[in-house]
This record gives C-alpha cells, structure tokens and sequence, in this order.
C-alpha cells in the first residue's frame, strides 16, 4: 500500500530478510607443487670427518630408551646401598673403638688398683689374698726349696733369722731354742713343695728317728721372696702338738694348727660343739676336739661349713666326772697365724 508521502510500505517480512552477499570471484586454476626430495646421506664411516654422536649419558632419562633408563636405576640404587653400608660400617667402626677405649681403661684402673694393693702389701709386710694360681706363678716350688736349703746351711741364728718371717720379733725365740738344742735340721729330707690358699706353701720334710716323722714346713713370699713361719717349724720339729695330745693331763699350750668343723654346729643346747684339729699343711685331720661353751658361738661364725681354716688355739686337758680325761680348745688367740 503507498503511503502519503508517496513511499510504499514495506512488509515485515521483508524487513527482516537479510541482504544476499555479494558472490566470491573464481579463482584461477593453480599447478600442483612438486615435493622436494632431501639428498641421499651415505651412513657414518670410522673417518674423523664424520659427525661426532650426541652425549646420551647428560640426556634426560626420560627422554632415553628403556634399557638406559634402568641401566642408570640399577647405578643409583648401587650407590644408594653402597652409601647406606658404609655408613653402618662406620657406626660399628665407632661403637666398636669405644668398646676398645672403655676396656683398656678398666684394664689400666686394674692395674693400678693391683699396684697400690703391692705398695701397701710391701709397707706393711703382710701379702694380699690372691688366687693359688698366680701366687704359684710368683713364687716357684724351685725358690722355695733354695730357700729352704740356704735356711738348713746358714752358720748361726742371726744368719737363720734371715729367711724367716717377721725375723725382729722371732730372732729372740730362735735364740733360745738353739740354746736348748734338740733340733734334728741337718738331717732333714725335703720333699715337693704344695701350694695352699693365700699364697701360702706347704713343704714336707722327713725328720731322722728313731722313729721318723713327717712334718711340714710352711712359706709365704715377702717382697718378692720366700720366707720361713719358724714358729711352725719350731712346734712340728720339736713334735710339740703330737707330744701334747699324747700324753693326758699335759698343762695347756698354745698351737699353730688347723681346723674344720666336725658337724654342721647344729647340735642342741644340752650338746657339745666339736672341730676336727690338724697340724699345719697336714691333710689328716685328729679325731674331734670339743669346743668350750663360752665361745662355741664366734667359733661357729667365724668358720664356716666344709671349709679349714688355719688359728693360733690354746688346748688343755680336762677331767670328765667318770676320771676320763678329754682335750678341750679353749680359745682361739687368732685366726691366720702366718703373718
């Protein structure tokens, strides 16, 4: 429909109708491109003019093959181990010096100890209890019985007194007892040296009769060298105990012998307490001796069960109500008479 103006309307439907697009012009035929052909390469030669091959050990490993790839795996986790046990190694190495430091110190704190313990022995003329084994070590069954012999052999008392123990306080006592005579020591046979607890040596001896008898003579080192207990040697030589025990009613006396217990001091308070008596380094023990009442109980103490023990006792004889005569240790003046 025209309008007023002279226009015609257009219709919606033309309005929104988009406008045609111009048309493409044609294009001009083309050739086809002839693909370019690299030139022939001949494969590497053993020349020093041939091209170098790339480093593939500085290469990523992922961008490697397989095999490289474990290849340097296999190389890390060498090294990893070989680290981790050398570092072990070494932790041994350490707790094993220290191992080594601490016992060379105890060693040496040992050995000091030892040492002090000499130093005191000698200052004090006594010797510390050791083992058997290695005062037999010290002190050979040779030395003592050269020691023995130069004892036999020496001129005068004075001389004697020299190879004894504690020769000041027994050099008086010797005098006497030369004095008196009696004394069967040119004649004596020594046998083999035994050792005994405590550094101590027991050494039987044959004395001529009529009749013979077997004493033992008791030795102990003293700074490095073997001295004689004389006061022992005087009481077996002269047959002081055996003469004592044989004859009944003797007045009482003071012994060097040894003692064990003849039971195990479980007796009753009715019963008596007895211990078997020996003389020094003498394995056969006399039949029992009763013990007095008053001092049955530090007996009992200080000796234990199954074992002897060598004291300086006093015995007497005393009358039981039936005239029976019995042989009584009465007191113990000191345990360990060897000085």
């Amino acid at each position: 429909m025209p309008t007023p103006g002279g226009q015609s309307e257009e219709s919606w439907e033309q309005r929104i109708r988009p406008a045609p697009r111009a048309a493409r012009p044609a294009r001009p035929p083309t050739a086809p491109q002839p693909i370019e052909r690299l030139p022939h390469q001949p494969p590497a030669s053993d020349d020093s003019s041939a091209p170098a091959k790339p480093d593939r050990s500085r290469m990523d490993p992922l961008s490697l093959d397989r095999s490289t790839s474990r290849k340097l795996s296999r190389l890390l986790r060498g090294e990893i181990h070989t680290r981790t046990r050398h570092q072990r190694s070494r932790r041994l190495d350490r707790w094993l010096m220290l191992w080594i430091v601490l016992l060379l110190a105890a060693a040496m704190a040992g050995g000091v100890v030892w040492l002090m313990r000499q130093r005191l022995d000698l200052a004090t003329g006594t010797q510390s209890s050791m083992p058997v084994g290695t005062r037999a070590a010290a002190l050979s069954g040779d030395r003592v019985l050269a020691m023995l012999q130069a004892f036999l052999l020496a001129p005068h008392t004075p001389a004697k007194a020299a190879y004894v123990l504690d020769s000041t306080r027994v050099l008086p006592l010797m005098v006497k007892a030369y004095q008196k005579g009696g004394m069967p020591e040119a004649s004596l046979q020594l046998g083999v040296p035994q050792p005994l607890d405590h550094g101590v040596w027991a050494v039987p001896a044959k004395a001529p009769g009529p009749p013979e008898f077997l004493l033992h003579l008791m030795v102990r080192e003293v700074q490095g060298e073997p001295r004689l207990d004389w006061e022992t040697y005087e009481q077996e030589i002269g047959q002081r105990f055996t003469g004592f025990v044989a004859v009944p009613g003797t007045a009482g006396r003071e012994f060097r012998l040894v003692l064990e217990r003849a039971h195990a001091f479980a007796a009753g308070p009715d019963e008596s307490v007895a211990v078997r008596i020996a003389a020094p380094g003498n394995p056969a023990l006399a039949d029992p001796v009763t013990v007095r009442a008053e001092i049955a109980p530090a007996l009992s103490d200080a000796l234990p069960w199954n074992r002897r023990r060598r004291a300086l006792v006093r015995l007497e004889w005393q009358t039981l109500p039936g005239g029976t005569p019995r042989l009584l240790l009465t007191e113990v003046v000191k345990w360990e008479f060897i000085p």
